[in-house]
């Protein structure tokens, strides 16, 4: 059964078993994609965040909570309009059979939880995640930026 709370800490759990992982072993994943689908699988295991929930159109249109690569429900100033896409995102199972399939495709239902994730990126990669998930007002949102030791630490990247 879905409750915002249980989400919120299965969520939050997720992420600190997924930082203290990278803690012990940095280099278990080459790419930041590797550590999305880390995340995305802890999740998924979570009875609160299966099956499969029906859209407004009815019988063969339904989705699941968990999405990679949702897009921001606000387009931010300096996008023109376009909007960029959260790393991993998190329906309400209340909102989604209040939207079609057209809403679901165009990624218009907003999502109750985001995260966004980088790996070995400048202060300017994390500052821009910031933004997103602060122009898109999403009820709960989480920044997640890893580093591995051998790329070391230097000035530029800590004042970008």
């Amino acid at each position: 059964m879905y409750s915002e709370v249980v989400v919120k800490d299965i969520l939050e759990t997720a992420i600190d078993s997924l930082v203290d992982n990278f803690a012990r072993q940095p280099y278990i994943h080459r790419c930041e994609h590797s550590i999305h689908c880390e995340l995305y699988s802890m999740l998924a295991v979570h009875r609160a965040l299966q099956g499969i929930y029906p859209l407004k159109d009815g019988i063969g249109r339904s989705t699941t909570l968990i999405h990679k690569e949702w897009p921001e429900t606000i387009p931010q100033p300096e996008k023109v309009g376009r909007r960029g896409n959260f790393d991993l995102a998190i329906l309400d199972p209340v909102d989604v059979p209040q939207h079609t399939v057209e809403d679901f495709s165009a990624g218009r239902i907003r999502p109750a939880f985001v995260v966004e994730m980088g790996l070995n990126y400048d202060l300017n990669h994390l500052t821009n995640d910031d933004a997103k998930l602060t122009n898109s007002a999403c009820p709960h949102s989480y920044l997640v930026h890893l580093w591995q030791p051998h790329k070391g630490i230097r000035d530029a990247d800590r004042t970008a």
